[in-house]
């Protein structure tokens, strides 16, 4: 196979930026609490600086509870509204940095589309004001066009033939869609479960190296030392073989990178789907994967090195990573048709649309729409508040 072309999207830098931010962000949070944990420790040191055995219950309560301040808040373990409302620090970075993520990945599809849109056909792409959108995951087909023709009498079997392979009148054209606090994993949790859970797995560690430093009587400094560099990423590892491990921001970055990746590739796949210039999905492997995954090579069009693989799926049959924690294999749009052949299709489908009256749904042309109509109101209000610059209100 040869070496693949260049992604006719380049949106490849942009879930490993939201890597780079959550993890920068996340760190600020831990070392935070880092400080707020040794305060609790040195405060219940006695005069010669040992925290007495008799308190290690109230020291351990009192840090375990810092912790689940930053990963549940207030919350419980509601840890997200249904809404999308983030009810912990913890929560509304990770949000943040994926509704971010999530609007850049459809930003660079309304570049490429109006770099090669035909003006009219732009125009009216634009002007679309239909959005229904119904969000959990089932398989999306395209309409068939006898299907077509009894939605759209009006149209003749040539344009329907068209309008279907454009998939700009697709029924739910978010259907295949999940935002990220109701996508429902392998094993029913949610994402406020999924929290729920890095806690329940952090607290326990954190209670053990507590009870532990102050049972074999260590200093309260050198404990709220071991504080820091168990909690704080990228700190140096403790050398230990006790059961509560080397780093306890593991499981949490773990959640964040899985979390991330799953909302990049939905997003990137959805908007691929209302691209018409799109018709197959790439997975690449990233440069940085594990060369000896045994899951990922079973699904890749694109292998470590950029080389092609396997041709690429069709638009409605092609898996969409993370395949598993810490995937960050990613969706890429394929482009085989001709431009001039889809931009003859597109003035077809716009002239029978003035006469049928026809207006498509919303697509990446209408970024901020699109977006919001991906995340929810309350997470799209969210991402504005944490964009640079902020998009229109819609």
């Amino acid at each position: 196979m040869a070496r693949t072309l260049p992604n006719p999207i380049p949106y490849s830098r942009i879930m490993p930026g939201a890597q780079v931010r959550f993890r920068k962000r996340y760190t600020v949070l831990m070392t935070n609490a880092a400080e707020r944990i040794g305060a609790v420790v040195l405060r219940a040191a006695d005069d010669d600086g040992i925290v007495p055995v008799e308190r290690a219950g109230a020291v351990a309560g009192d840090a375990v509870a810092v912790l689940d301040g930053v990963l549940l808040g207030n919350g419980g373990r509601e840890v997200i509204r249904p809404d999308g409302t983030p009810r912990s620090p913890y929560a509304r970075v990770l949000l943040e940095e994926i509704g971010v993520m999530v609007y850049q990945i459809v930003l660079a599809h309304r570049t490429f589309l109006r770099k090669r849109l035909p003006g009219d056909v732009r125009y009216w792409m634009e002007r679309s004001s239909v959005s229904e959108m119904s969000i959990g995951r089932r398989t999306m087909r395209e309409l068939t066009i006898d299907q077509m023709l009894e939605r759209f009498p009006q149209l003749s079997r040539e344009d329907a033939q068209k309008a279907s392979r454009l998939r700009l009148f697709d029924p739910n054209p978010l259907a295949a869609y999940e935002a990220p606090h109701t996508w429902v994993d392998p094993s029913g949790y949610r994402l406020s479960d999924r929290i729920w859970r890095v806690d329940q797995r952090t607290r326990q560690q954190l209670d053990a190296m507590l009870m532990d430093g102050i049972s074999q009587g260590l200093s309260a400094v050198d404990i709220a030392r071991l504080s820091t560099r168990y909690l704080i990423p990228g700190r140096e590892k403790v050398r230990t073989n006790k059961p509560y491990g080397s780093d306890m921001s593991y499981d949490a970055m773990r959640l964040a990178r899985t979390e991330i990746s799953a909302g990049a590739n939905n997003a990137a796949y959805i908007a691929a789907r209302r691209n018409p210039y799109v018709d197959g999905i790439d997975i690449a492997r990233s440069l940085n994967g594990d060369p000896t995954c045994p899951i990922c090579p079973q699904h890749a069009t694109i292998d470590l090195s950029g080389v092609r693989v396997r041709e690429p799926y069709p638009i409605d049959g092609a898996p969409i990573p993370p395949f598993h924690p810490h995937d960050m294999c990613g969706v890429r749009s394929s482009m085989t048709q001709s431009v001039q052949s889809v931009e003859d299709d597109l003035r077809a489908v716009l002239a029978a649309s003035r006469e049928a009256n026809l207006t498509p749904y919303v697509s990446p042309v209408q970024a901020e729409q699109f977006t919001r109509n991906l995340l929810g109101d309350v997470l799209w209000n969210i991402t504005r508040q944490a964009l640079p610059i902020q998009p229109p209100l819609l």
